[in-house]
């Protein structure tokens, strides 16, 4: 199993800004893929998403930015994820702009 979070802030007033970065990803490639994140738990609303290989757990946390990792440890207790297989989605204001940075810890 695989977690994929995009961090964000909740609230309209967020909604369009570069902090939600996270948050955009996950719904462009929920629209891409045809999920919806229809569930709610570990302070998240959550889709689950299967492909013929793996299942995907896609979350946006219900919490502000800086309060998220409590999301995903949640969810990486609930469901015994490792590290390894968890991938974060966020803004980061030390690279430049539609630039990606993947990077293992951190």
């Amino acid at each position: 199993m695989k977690l994929i979070v995009g961090l964000g802030n909740i609230g309209d007033e967020y909604a369009k800004t570069n902090h939600n970065a996270g948050f955009m990803v996950v719904d462009a490639l929920s629209k891409k893929c045809g999920f919806m994140f229809k569930n709610r738990g570990c302070d998240s609303d959550y889709a689950e998403y299967k492909t013929e290989q793996d299942k995907f757990i896609i979350a946006k946390p219900r919490t502000y930015m800086n309060e998220s990792g409590k999301s995903v440890v949640k969810f990486k207790n609930f469901y015994k994820i490792p590290d390894e297989n968890c991938i974060l989605i966020y803004d980061d204001i030390d690279i430049d702009k539609a630039t990606i940075r993947v990077r293992k810890k951190g």
